[in-house]
């Protein structure tokens, strides 16, 4: 994707050559086998024994959204909409401003 974009840059913004083509390619693949995922059980057994259920929902959220620490920080509820049809459901209305992070701390505490 970044190389596509550059592209795009080197033909109608004037740069001189895409760095990205310089980049050597990943020739690893996706192997579920090579990772450890929490099961549905255990992700409930984590909420169940979190602190508070303030601490309950962010982790919850973390785990069946993939949202980032900065994502999860900046949610209000105003960006749960209760009112969904499905039965022990809610969907994250996420506005735009969630996807920048810059100046919030990463889950391993590293600034952005």
């Amino acid at each position: 994707m970044v190389g596509a974009i550059l592209e795009r840059a080197v033909k109608t913004h004037g740069l001189v050559r895409n760095p990205a083509r310089q980049v050597a390619k990943l020739r690893e693949r996706y192997d579920p086998h090579a990772y450890d995922f929490y099961s549905p059980e255990e992700i409930k057994a984590l909420g169940t024994a979190a602190a508070s259920e303030q601490d309950r929902a962010i982790y919850l959220a973390a785990a069946f959204t993939g949202l980032r620490m900065g994502e999860l920080i900046a949610l209000r509820w105003g960006d749960v909409d209760f009112d969904t049809e499905a039965p022990a459901r809610l969907r994250l209305v996420l506005p735009r401003h969630l996807d920048r992070t810059q100046g919030r701390a990463d889950a391993d505490g590293a600034s952005r």
